[in-house]
């Protein structure tokens, strides 16, 4: 399948609980594609989906795992972290999940470690050609770090410091 002329892509950002899923569900009745391979809904969390692709996730978490972190530690990215040798074969599988959803015309991606990753994403993304329309979720940070404690058992400091270091 030949890339469409003009692809509208979209990020959707936000930290965990603060109503991405629900913005990205919305983005999905509206015709924009979120991936082939979605995490399932979860009963009593996300009842409608989260509208992420497993793929994207994986890699995210690639990531975050290479850097000694993962989603529930708030804390930056290193700052050399792109150029690390280990991250050149997952920015590959970066670009061939975008090419991939470049065959939509309108797409969406949608993680919350993505507020970490995102740079990576980015390049890719200009690689391709596509210029991505990023769409930042905000929720109060007492209500995201009351939700993570109840779904995650998160103290409210670290759910309140994850909250700032997405934004």
């Amino acid at each position: 399948m030949s890339a469409p002329k003009n692809p509208k892509a979209v990020i959707v950002l936000g930290v965990h609980r603060s109503g991405t899923s629900a913005i990205a569900g919305a983005l999905a009745l509206l015709g924009f594609h979120p991936g082939a391979n979605l995490l399932p809904a979860v009963a009593g969390v996300n009842d409608n989906g989260f509208f992420e692709d497993q793929r994207v996730v994986g890699l995210n978490d690639e990531i975050l795992a290479l850097c000694d972190q993962d989603w529930r530690w708030p804390l930056s990215l290193p700052a050399d972290w792109q150029s690390l040798p280990e991250i050149a074969p997952l920015r590959k599988r970066a670009r061939a999940l975008l090419v991939e959803q470049n065959g939509h015309h309108r797409w969406l991606l949608k993680d919350p470690r993505m507020c970490q990753t995102l740079p990576l994403w980015l390049a890719e993304l200009d690689a391709l050609g596509v210029s991505p329309h990023l769409l930042l979720v905000v929720r109060d940070a007492k209500e995201v770090a009351a939700s993570l404690n109840k779904r995650d058992a998160l103290a409210a400091p670290i759910a309140e410091s994850l909250w700032l270091n997405h934004l």
